[in-house]
């Protein structure tokens, strides 16, 4: 890890993302050595299709080979995306209760369930249904679907097999001192699930986070690796950006407070790493203001927010022991990083901007089939364009999804999957 130990300062004036909802999440990669073979996801809808397709997704005979040493990121929404063979599985914002699976070979799409005659209604009899809402991050780790969700009023780990058919619940995050805590992104490594949580508020009202760790099996309680803290007069502490991968944990702190005489907001970005194999905690960089970050080869690549004027400065920096250089001077946003190409979805304009690790402009891409602002997500081998609409009074969802090779070539076409309430009522 090339920014052990070291601190880096520097001064600029940024912005609150997360009060415009804009964020970046970790859609947590397993271990590849943890992927084996399956064959089918439910019933209703297949993994292998017969109709032949000549890109490179992902599909069984490949899952132990990919190779994977980075994490899936996606950019600036709440959906909960994980790449699995021909497709993905993905939570609708539109319906939060119900995991869906979406085939890419047949463009057909459909709750993670096993029993045909399900109609996929509140109840634990339902694989596919996990409560208001679905939490945290989908996950297939050791061939079998994790995620948490919210049955009676409890967050719950659950473990469903790849055919739909069982569902088994591996229990709450119970913390040392015997409370049960609500869970947001998580990742699970090495038979550990590691999570983000809201533990409570304080006594004037600011919410409290912590980072905790339990085994999957759910046999002890959690303990924490980080928790928020006031101090030194910031009155507020946010943990953004998590991240699991496989050596370790990253994720950035953001401490802001209100300056009393001009009535502006002050901000602070912490950056630390946690690693699996000593179980430390590292402070990796500091930064008097907000960024958003992304880590390139053991490098720290990141760009500026300005609340002031609600966009992201120019400007893309790479942090490196020798110093602080900048990359890309006339582009800034949320990124994500996939071991090969760095893409770069500015709030400023629609699309991404693709770029290799040298900082050199290789594609620009847009959605064909969405107008208007849209969410980015990418994983290994996807690129999916998000948008939410009002339909008849209710929430739906519009996915538009890229194989990656098509869009650095420049080449295909995306394939929609609409998704609404009541869209599994149609299968």
């Amino acid at each position: 890890m090339k920014l052990a130990g070291r601190v880096v300062k520097m001064q600029k004036w940024v912005a609150l993302i997360t009060l415009l909802g804009v964020f970046v999440i970790s859609a947590c990669i397993p271990d590849p050595n943890e992927r084996n073979n399956t064959s089918s996801v439910a019933s209703s809808v297949s993994l292998q299709s017969e109709d032949s397709d000549t890109h490179a997704a992902v599909s069984p005979e490949n899952l132990q080979t990919l190779g994977l040493q980075y994490p899936f990121y996606s950019m600036g929404g709440s959906q909960c995306v994980e790449e699995y063979v021909s497709g993905f599985f993905c939570v609708p914002v539109s319906d939060a209760d119900h995991v869906y699976y979406a085939d890419l070979n047949s463009g057909k799409q459909a709750v993670f369930c096993g029993d045909p005659a399900c109609r996929h209604q509140p109840s634990e009899e339902c694989t596919g249904y996990y409560g208001f809402a679905v939490q945290g991050s989908l996950q297939v780790y050791n061939n079998r679907l994790y995620c948490w969700g919210i049955l009676e009023q409890t967050s719950e780990l659950f473990e469903t097999e790849m055919d739909g058919s069982k569902r088994t619940n591996k229990g709450p995050l119970i913390t040392s001192d015997g409370r049960t805590q609500s869970v947001g992104q998580c990742g699970i490594v090495n038979d550990h699930v590691y999570t983000l949580s809201v533990t409570g508020v304080d006594q004037e009202g600011h919410q409290l986070m912590s980072i905790f760790r339990r085994e999957l099996s759910g046999s002890e309680n959690a303990e924490v690796i980080y928790q928020t803290e006031k101090d030194d007069g910031w009155s507020e502490h946010s943990i953004d950006d998590f991240r699991v991968g496989n050596d370790g944990i990253w994720f950035s702190v953001h401490k802001y407070r209100e300056n009393p005489l001009s009535s502006t907001l002050e901000m602070m970005t912490e950056i630390y790493h946690y690693s699996f194999d000593d179980e430390s905690l590292q402070l990796c960089m500091d930064y008097d203001g907000f960024i958003a970050y992304i880590m390139v080869d053991g490098d720290i690549w990141y760009s500026v927010y300005d609340w002031n004027n609600r966009e992201y400065l120019p400007g893309i920096y790479r942090v490196q022991e020798s110093g602080t250089d900048i990359l890309v001077a006339d582009d800034g946003g949320l990124m994500s990083y996939d071991g090969s190409h760095i893409y770069v979805q500015s709030m400023n304009r629609n699309g991404l901007r693709i770029y290799d690790k040298n900082g050199t402009l290789v594609r620009e891409h847009a959605a064909e089939l969405l107008t208007g602002n849209y969410s980015v997500f990418t994983t290994q081998n996807l690129v999916i364009y998000v948008q939410q609409t009002i339909m008849q009074d209710n929430l739906a969802d519009t996915f538009e999804v890229w194989y990656k090779n098509d869009v650095l070539q420049g080449t295909g076409e995306g394939r929609r999957f609409d998704f609404n309430k009541f869209s599994y009522e149609e299968e």
